[in-house]
């Protein structure tokens, strides 16, 4: 019966072989071979998590790092726009004042301008009113026809 079944399965003498072979081997296999390596798929799997959790570490970190930067970002440019905006308004008083003080210049320019043409006029006044009386003789002798 039994060699009925090994034929069937096209087993012979070299499954014997082959049997005690496996059993020869197996302890030292087992012994030396696969304790290294189910050590080093330990390791691996162990570094594999360590970095794993470096790496969350690592985004936290960037993260916390990002929004610190970004803070700093607005405290500077909150300052800059801050010192910005005081010396843009201390410039535009400067030239607010400088051009003040021009418009005084140019209405005291002006208002001294008038004051002497008012003089000329009342200079000229006077001189016309002078010589009225030297060009109504003048006038009348010529109307008239008169020499002397």
């Amino acid at each position: 019966m039994f060699s009925a079944l090994g034929q069937a399965l096209g087993l012979d003498f070299t499954f014997f072989i082959q049997l005690g072979i496996f059993l020869l081997m197996y302890p030292i296999i087992t012994r030396f071979l696969l304790p290294p390596y189910i050590a080093l798929q330990n390791q691996r799997e162990k570094d594999t998590i360590g970095k794993e959790q470096e790496a969350k570490e690592l985004k936290e970190k960037e993260g916390l790092l990002k929004l610190n930067y970004q803070q700093k970002a607005k405290e500077v440019s909150f300052l800059f726009n801050k010192k910005y905006g005081e010396q843009s308004l201390l410039i535009k008083s400067q030239l607010l004042k400088e051009e003040q003080e021009k418009e005084k210049k140019i209405r005291a320019e002006f208002a001294k301008t008038q004051a002497n043409f008012k003089q000329d006029m009342i200079v000229a006044d006077q001189a016309l009113a002078a010589d009225i009386p030297q060009l109504t003789q003048i006038a009348i002798k010529s109307l008239l026809k008169i020499d002397e």
